[in-house]
């Protein structure tokens, strides 16, 4: 299920179609789960990757990360068309926003506010 880019994306999940997202993001509860949606022709982005991994690197496990391309996720699509990063914010079954560009201020506000306490 996950893979490897050249080291960069190794904390991250790939959503493969709709079915992964609904099944692995929409219907576990209680975890905060980062969406990393992209466009088939430029791939996720290697800044984006840069900036969650800082998130990832604080240890809370409770914070899931995802890499989606936007043409194979249906619910996704609306995200997509645009060669900058999106990030989509998912919590209990619902998007709570996204971020748009490299904002780690953004990400961190939406972490801040609904990240589950480590445990």
């Amino acid at each position: 299920m996950e893979r490897h880019v050249a080291g960069t994306f190794s904390f991250s999940t790939d959503l493969a179609n709709e079915e992964m997202y609904a099944e692995e993001v929409l219907a576990v509860g209680g975890n905060l789960h980062i969406v990393d949606v992209y466009e088939k022709w430029c791939g996720p982005s290697r800044a984006g990757a840069s900036m969650l991994k800082k998130v990832f690197l604080e240890g809370n496990p409770k914070i899931k990360f995802w890499r989606a391309c936007s043409e194979a996720v249906d619910s996704l699509k609306e995200h997509g068309g645009s060669c900058e990063p999106v990030f989509v914010i998912v919590k209990d079954g619902a998007v709570k926003g996204k971020v748009v560009g490299i904002d780690a201020p953004g990400i961190a506000k939406f972490v801040k506010d609904l990240a589950p306490p480590k445990e």
